[in-house]
């Protein structure tokens, strides 16, 4: 007897076939934004999806859709449940194709935008301090690539930056005329320290790749100072993401890259020379060997430098000094205080025998006519209990007092 759908992935199979949506759809299909992210921006899910599933055709399914096909269905426990019963409806798997892609391409869409906005003020070295010069203002990105110095020398080879360097007007002209072509073979100058000087055994990614791999984690203001501030969780967070990744840090470049260009949409890179794809594909090859030190080191570097993936916040950092600080409250200090006051001079009084003497004006002198009353009322009752008077004509009368109905009051209370 075939196993039976589960009903809401039978719900869901159906709804796609419609055409419409449900909580578990959206649910899944919002995954794609993470996928992005994470895994790459350049996948092709109707081949990928159908390469890791099981088919009737007797072709060895590409190892590295495979892969990616892995990736893909840990984004949701449920996820290789759906495609399961999925993969023999075409309709239904389209639909779901169509609605994870839309996720996908949005998330791309609000980091080019995110990073448009911000990347200009992280050129500089010490973006804190220094500006970009002249200022480049505005959404408009007309004047930034080729046509701007400081976007040139991050997009400029690092192969080619002595040229750049002896002549940037020059350089510039020849690019935009065609003269030089900047193709994704090289790694440009954006990946490197500043002033590093080319050599092809260097490809040391940790400029302000760093920094921009905290763009679509967290908030800018965190990629600059190195500390987290907003209240809600990160992206990265949210993702589960703790260490920074061969394909977090490839995605974080590219959109470096892109963001200094003068291309204005994402879906306009097709147009141009330089290769997204392959520079995208190279930045995760030269970061995938995590057996190598120099790769552990890059990695690690990134993920301290990212203060999502370390849990650090302003608020958290005070909290910390305040309780690693070993000094006492103030708050203790004067218990503390009080207490050897009070034990001072309840040790004078014994010594002395005598009662003390009230400073005017304090807590104690006020207290004190209530006090000498109580005292009065208990001697008094004290004498009704064991003194009598004899009386003229007759027995022992005891001896009674009439006692006061409340304590003497200081002063007259006006109403």
């Amino acid at each position: 007897m075939p196993p039976r759908t589960p009903p809401d992935i039978d719900r869901a199979v159906n709804d796609l076939e419609e055409g419409n949506s449900n909580d578990l759809i959206t649910e899944m299909t919002s995954r794609g934004r993470w996928a992005t992210r994470a895994i790459s921006p350049f996948i092709n899910l109707t081949s990928v999806l159908y390469a890791g599933m099981p088919g009737d055709d007797e072709d060895i399914p590409d190892p590295c859709k495979v892969e990616l096909f892995k990736k893909i269905v840990a984004l949701h426990p449920r996820f290789k449940e759906l495609l399961q019963w999925m993969v023999c409806n075409e309709d239904a798997m389209k639909e779901f194709v169509s609605m994870m892609e839309a996720t996908m391409n949005d998330a791309m869409s609000q980091d080019c935008n995110s990073v448009r906005y911000n990347i200009i003020g992280q050129l500089p070295l010490n973006p804190s301090v220094q500006q970009v010069t002249p200022p480049i203002v505005g959404s408009s990105k007309a004047n930034r690539g080729w046509r701007h110095h400081q976007t040139a020398a991050a997009l400029c080879p690092l192969r080619l930056r002595a040229d750049f360097d002896e002549d940037p007007n020059a350089f510039c002209n020849k690019v935009l005329s065609g003269q030089i072509t900047i193709s994704a073979k090289d790694f440009p100058c954006l990946l490197y320290p500043e002033g590093t000087v080319y050599n092809p055994a260097n490809i040391a990614m940790v400029s302000f790749v760093d920094t921009l791999s905290s763009e679509y984690v967290q908030s800018p203001s965190s990629a600059l100072d190195g500390i987290r501030t907003a209240s809600s969780a990160s992206l990265g967070e949210l993702n589960s993401l703790k260490e920074a990744t061969a394909e977090t840090v490839a995605y974080a470049a590219l959109h470096a890259h892109f963001g200094v260009t003068g291309i204005e949409r994402w879906d306009q890179i097709t147009k141009e020379d330089f290769g997204y794809d392959r520079f995208f594909k190279n930045c995760v090859k030269v970061l995938s060997n995590t057996k190598d030190r120099w790769v552990k080191e890059t990695l690690k570097f990134i993920t301290d430098q990212t203060p999502s993936l370390n849990r650090r916040r302003r608020n958290q950092q005070k909290r910390r000094r305040t309780e690693t600080d070993d000094e006492p409250d103030e708050a203790d200090l004067l218990l503390k205080q009080r207490e050897e006051a009070c034990t001072a001079e309840e040790q004078e009084q014994t010594n002395n025998g005598t009662e003390r003497v009230e400073v005017p004006g304090s807590a104690s002198a006020a207290a004190a006519p209530t006090k000498r009353w109580a005292n009065d009322q208990e001697e008094e009752e004290q004498e009704n209990r064991d003194g009598v008077e004899e009386g003229d004509n007759g027995p022992a009368i005891p001896k009674t007092k009439a006692l006061s109905k409340k304590p003497p009051s200081r002063c007259r209370r006006r109403y």
